[in-house]
């Protein structure tokens, strides 16, 4: 099937559309609650039993680096099993590894089981954005991804609460993680006749996304970038300003409820402004916002606030990505151009840490706000020299859905 017998699809009732966006949803908040939970669950165990912190943050790093190796093969798994079928698989598989960790027991063994985990969750990520943006009307575009940024931001910032309910000791944790990822089956199975036809091969591979458009792929690494550098260094960081350990952990929580905040807000600017010129006021903030970070680290009010307001608007980057690319692409076309999201993030991700680690070891603790805004900096002098707002529209694009 070809993307424009894709985009020639019959429009969806208003009970597929509902069924669909129930079916999207949930499948990304157990994502995020899983990713959420198992990340820190199992550096917690890890450090328990007294394993190197190296080793530690490698284990952690194969998922990430699995969602890199897996984007650009989703794309012809969705066309040659169906997009619902391949969504239920990577479930199960969730399921599976998370059923697993506790049997094998070993930092060796969870590598292997953590690149599965990688890979099923890149599927879901890069399923879902594509029937969101299939789904989503062009007037209410911006808003529609920002609930689905922000359903996902509450996902990832609700699995770490769910440690102290169920502990890591032996299966329990585990075995919730497994039957929270397992709610969004039924959910998946009644929206099947609703699903998009994504089969096809697109006209052009994630490469090729990247030249048609750069500032959509920088602004993706960009958050990636600054979401990477948070996780892992903003808490050492804030301990370096003097904040206590459990002081810096509900800092970078607030930041946490920002990215779930703003992201419908920026979504509706994003449908009633040009989406381009509303992705560079985010990168300006990312470059102004992190330089107040040593002023305000002494008063926990304006910290918070900044924090908020940072990590809120460094994810509408990727709220707006969104947008721009469901209403350029569709079809299997669209799914390329998600799973090229999918994999930038995650290139971004990986540099970020390394990038603001270090500079701190050359600048000290100011390292860490410089880094960030010289790498939003850069994404901004970018886009303003290639000004993509100016351009036709790319060669092998094709016009939104009309469902």
């Amino acid at each position: 099937m070809t993307a424009d017998r894709a985009a020639a699809a019959p429009p969806l009732s208003h009970r597929g559309r509902r069924l669909s966006l129930a079916a999207i949803i949930a499948a990304i908040a157990v994502v995020g609650i899983m990713l959420g939970l198992t990340l820190p669950l199992l550096s917690l165990i890890l450090a328990q039993r007294g394993t190197d912190s190296q080793l530690i943050g490698l284990n952690a790093a194969t998922a990430a680096l699995a969602l890199i190796l897996a984007a650009p093969f989703i794309p012809r798994l969705i066309a040659r099993l169906g997009l619902v079928p391949l969504m239920l698989g990577a479930l199960i598989l969730e399921i599976a590894v998370l059923l697993a960790l506790p049997v094998v027991d070993n930092v060796y063994g969870w590598f292997p089981l953590r690149f599965l985990m990688g890979m099923g969750a890149s599927a879901l990520f890069i399923g879902t954005e594509a029937w969101i943006s299939r789904i989503a009307a062009n007037t209410s575009r911006g808003r529609t991804v920002g609930l689905y940024a922000a359903v996902l931001s509450a996902g990832l910032a609700l699995g770490p609460a769910l440690i102290p309910l169920f502990g890591i000791e032996g299966f329990r944790p585990f075995l919730a993680a497994a039957a929270i990822i397992a709610l969004a089956i039924p959910l998946l199975i009644a929206a099947a006749p609703s699903a998009p036809h994504l089969e096809g091969r697109p006209p052009f591979g994630i490469g090729h996304f990247v030249r048609l458009m750069p500032v959509v792929a920088g602004a993706v690494m960009l958050f990636g970038l600054i979401d990477g550098a948070d996780y892992a260094l903003l808490a050492p960081y804030l301990v370096g300003r003097g904040l206590t350990p459990g002081a810096a952990a509900t800092m970078l929580s607030v930041g946490g409820l920002g990215a779930i905040a703003l992201q419908v807000p920026i979504g509706w600017l994003a449908d009633r402004r040009e989406r381009y010129p509303v992705m560079l006021m985010c990168g300006g903030a990312c470059l102004l916002l992190p330089l107040l970070l040593p002023w305000t680290s002494g008063w926990r009010p304006a910290l918070g606030l900044t924090l908020f307001v940072w990590l809120g608007i460094a994810a509408g980057l990727y709220t707006v990505a969104l947008a721009i690319i469901g209403e350029r692409y569709s079809g299997p076309t669209l799914v390329t151009a998600n799973a090229a999201l999918g994999m930038l993030y995650g290139v971004g991700s990986m540099i970020g840490p390394s990038l603001a680690g270090g500079a701190m070891d050359r600048f000290a603790a100011a390292g860490f706000p410089l880094a960030l805004s010289g790498a939003s900096g850069l994404f901004l002098l970018a886009s303003l020299w290639l000004r993509p707002w100016r351009r036709p529209p790319a060669k092998h694009q094709t016009g939104p859905e009309k469902s």
